[in-house]
């Protein structure tokens, strides 16, 4: 087995102007300087567009096609980031969306979760409907979350983290979701 871990990052806004995608974009900075960190895969749903959620037998090959893309991804991480930001006081509906076509790719998987807001709330709804999610399908939640207020005035022009208290809580974040990825794998290693 590979001592480094594979990490899926799902970026769930798919609006114009997103500043979200920065939160996302900027983890996914912060675990390629990792050396626990192996893979990569940033899952963005912009991208995929999945319509509104359709039944298996009334997709098109083409959206099969995008549905296992993404289901690879999912299954060959050690742990998912899900990054959503608070829309009308809950996670983005396209983040729901794509979600809600996959099931069994979430069992027993960690799951670190980020919720953004231009407020001072940091998306704490978002993180709520999240939590609830994850735990719904059988997710592993990581203790500590990330909630990101006043996104707005995180990033600099280069789109660096001028916020330290984010750098600082970002890097808690990911320190402690790693933590729980190693000991899952410690744990599943003994049992074979």
């Amino acid at each position: 087995m590979d001592s480094k871990w594979n990490v899926c990052i799902v970026s769930g806004a798919s609006r114009k102007g997103r500043h979200s995608v920065r939160v996302a974009r900027n983890i996914e900075n912060q675990l390629q300087d990792r050396e626990d960190v192996g893979r990569i895969r940033f899952l963005d749903v912009e991208q995929f567009n999945f319509p509104n959620y359709i039944d298996g037998a009334e997709r098109s090959e083409e959206l099969n096609e995008r549905l296992h893309a993404f289901s690879s991804s999912l299954l060959e991480s050690d742990a998912v980031i899900l990054v959503s930001p608070e829309y009308n006081g809950g996670m983005a509906g396209s983040m729901k969306n794509a979600l809600d076509y996959f099931r069994s790719e979430y069992a027993r998987r960690p799951f670190g979760l980020v919720s953004v807001s231009a407020g001072t709330m940091g998306g704490i709804n978002a993180m709520h409907q999240m939590v609830d999610f994850v735990s719904y399908v059988g997710g592993w939640l990581c203790g500590k979350r990330l909630l990101v207020s006043s996104v707005q005035n995180a990033f600099g022009a280069e789109d660096q983290i001028v916020d330290e208290r984010l750098k600082k809580d970002s890097a808690d974040f990911l320190n402690e979701l790693m933590l729980m990825v190693s000991v899952v794998r410690s744990e599943r290693s003994l049992q074979r």
